[in-house]
């Protein structure tokens, strides 16, 4: 974590974006598919809660450029965008080529809420498959990327994907979430993921806006409201005005960077000058090792590696009751966050 006083070393950093246009129309259309979008897959129920869900936060199969292997995304999380042009039949498409920490860490979150025990069963269910010679379809987790494939056995203890002699994974490489016998199950297998990323709260790319609309600790200092036993003074807990779903630090080598994902930096107050957030870093269970903490992230950090949580109602949490009423559990966790209490 940030020291407090201490400068940020570099500006902050802006993903660039491009265009590209299909005379065709039909270039990674994707338009339907999250918005409103009701998953029916038998045996699926979809998370209650008591906050409202938000409607582009749902999470579907969309197929990727090779055939068999689909990307999982929600409308806030799709990197590409299809926008119809009315002055004319062609469609603009626009690709977002950096980084999408805000989606990241929502999928990566919603990943960690499966379970060990169905982690267990669908990695025995794929080894079972793969030894077999069937087909199957998977959920899969990568480093910290989540995809659905329809795969086969490559008959040397690797998987293909469907129809291709040469992509594929060797049995080591992903983590698999759930199987489902057969190809064509990526709906069904949306709907699984979906469920757990109801849990996990929405969040949305940090802009300079969101800077802007904190309380400045230089200008608007934390009111002093009286004196411990020792002298001290004692200050004013004025409650988090903002919350941001953020990679935490990673110390422990790259292969433990997906488990850093989804921990929840709460904001009090900023040191604008200096580039520092000041709050409460929360770290639930099987974060990497990270613990929670009171501290400070650099404001450029907080956007590289997070998103603000869209729904955060300020002042509904403080630095107590983080410290003694937010559970360490990762559901729980965010079921609190959300006000669910």
């Amino acid at each position: 974590m940030a020291e407090r006083g201490r400068a940020a070393l570099n500006p902050p950093h802006t993903h660039s974006r491009m265009t590209i246009t299909d005379a065709h129309g039909n270039f990674h259309d994707t338009k339907g598919l999250f918005a409103g979008h009701e998953h029916t897959a038998a045996g699926v129920t979809l998370a209650a809660g008591a906050h409202a869900r938000p409607e582009d936060h749902r999470f579907a199969a969309v197929p990727s450029y090779t055939k068999g292997l689909y990307n999982v995304e929600s409308e806030s999380t799709n990197p590409i965008k299809t926008l119809p042009n009315e002055n004319s039949g062609f469609v603009r498409t626009v690709v977002h080529m950096g980084a999408l920490p805000h989606a990241d860490n929502m999928k990566a979150a919603a990943a960690a809420l499966f379970t060990d025990e169905e982690r267990d069963t669908a990695r025995e269910k794929a080894a079972e498959l793969e030894q077999s010679g069937k087909p199957f379809t998977a959920l899969v987790q990568i480093e910290h990327t989540v995809k659905i494939a329809e795969l086969r056995s490559s008959g040397h203890g690797a998987f293909l994907i469907k129809g291709s002699r040469t992509k594929g994974w060797n049995a080591s490489t992903p983590t698999f979430l759930a199987v489902e016998n057969g190809y064509g199950k990526q709906d069904k297998l949306a709907a699984i993921f979906d469920e757990k990323a109801a849990i996990v709260p929405a969040a949305d790319p940090v802009t300079a806006e969101v800077f802007a609309t904190m309380i400045d600790e230089e200008e608007t200092p934390p009111q002093v409201i009286g004196h411990d036993e020792d002298g001290d003074e004692i200050y004013e807990d004025r409650g988090f005005t903002h919350a941001f779903l953020f990679e935490g630090p990673n110390f422990y080598g790259p292969e433990n960077r997906k488990d850093t994902f989804g921990c929840v930096f709460f904001a009090t107050d900023i040191q604008r000058e200096h580039g520092i957030v000041n709050g409460y870093l929360w770290a639930p269970d099987g974060a990497g090792g990270i613990t929670s903490e009171h501290g400070s992230q650099y404001m450029i950090d907080l956007e590289r590696r997070g998103g603000v949580i869209r729904d955060f109602q300020p002042g509904s949490i403080n630095m107590k009751s983080a410290w003694k009423e937010l559970p360490e559990g990762r559901a729980d966790g965010y079921r609190y966050i959300a006000g669910e209490r």
